[in-house]
């Protein structure tokens, strides 16, 4: 693709947004006897995940597969400087953490992000 923005704000309109086989993988996990839990920590592209049509994914993700803390990468809060990152817009990672507690409120489950950040990318400043 001539543009390489993908995940740009509202993603490329030639990405196809589909967690069904994640979520297929997840289920068998599950069903296999002497597995207890099957956790995931981090990895999860949250700008991805927010493209998706309905929230299967991210409520089964919440309901068992979370023990507690979910890492995330939105990496900076600067508009400014998530663009020369190629990241989407803070209102991206805004609009997920409001899902996510939403989310975890209806399951009634205690679960946190946990953001990693980085500092002193070019184009940021004081």
């Amino acid at each position: 693709c001539k543009e390489q923005q993908c995940m740009a704000d509202g993603g490329c309109k030639n990405l196809i947004v589909d967690h069904r086989e994640y979520l297929q993988l997840l289920q068998k996990l599950r069903e296999i006897p002497k597995i207890k839990k099957v956790f995931i920590r981090s990895g999860i592209r949250y700008d991805y995940l927010m493209l998706d049509k309905n929230d299967e994914f991210f409520e089964e993700l919440c309901e068992h597969h979370i023990s507690g803390q979910l890492k995330v990468a939105p990496e900076h809060v600067v508009d400014r400087v998530l663009q020369r990152m190629g990241k989407p817009s803070r209102k991206v990672y805004d609009q997920f953490v409001k899902k996510f507690k939403a989310i975890n409120e209806k399951l009634g489950k205690d679960q946190y992000l946990v953001p990693y950040l980085i500092s002193s990318h070019p184009g940021s400043d004081l």
